[in-house]
């Protein structure tokens, strides 16, 4: 996998899906096929997505 960053407000994709405080992102991945395989393609592991907390700011 990539390097992995740990930040306060923003992770890289291939962690995402494993870390509670992303709760909201799994949320809206479980609703969609799309989002979730866009998510786990190799293609896009350096986005940067929103935790929880960043959806309460």
């Amino acid at each position: 996998p990539p390097e992995r960053r740990d930040q306060t407000q923003y992770k890289t994709a291939y962690d995402a899906l494993e870390d509670r405080q992303f709760s909201r992102l799994r949320q809206l991945a479980d609703r969609s096929d799309f989002f979730r395989s866009e998510l786990r393609s190799m293609h896009h592991q350096t986005w940067f997505l929103p935790n929880d907390q960043a959806f309460a700011s």
